[in-house]
């Protein structure tokens, strides 16, 4: 003898409890990877900003030496112009 018509009714609701469920775990899995998909993007795009934004100051960190570079250089054509215009001048009374 087989299973009652009240087993057999309970299996079938079982059963489609089973295929909800089991739908909505694939449609969670779905979800759950674009997410992940997403969050991998994002974490990318922003390591590619913290990078250009690290360059960037040591670029700026450059400037200030590059300023005094810049500074001592002036002073020294200055420096040579003003010895040779003292050469010149002695070269003239000469």
């Amino acid at each position: 003898m087989g299973p009652s018509p009240t087993a057999r009714i309970r299996n079938a609701h079982l059963e489609a409890r089973l295929e909800t469920l089991q739908a909505l775990l694939e449609a969670e899995k779905q979800r759950a990877e674009r997410e992940r998909q997403l969050l991998e993007r994002a974490t990318e795009e922003i390591t590619a900003q913290r990078d250009h934004a690290t360059a960037l100051a040591v670029e700026a960190g450059a400037v200030p030496a590059l300023r005094t570079t810049v500074e001592a250089l002036k002073a020294a054509l200055d420096s040579e112009r003003g010895r040779a215009a003292e050469s010149r001048q002695r070269a003239s009374v000469s």
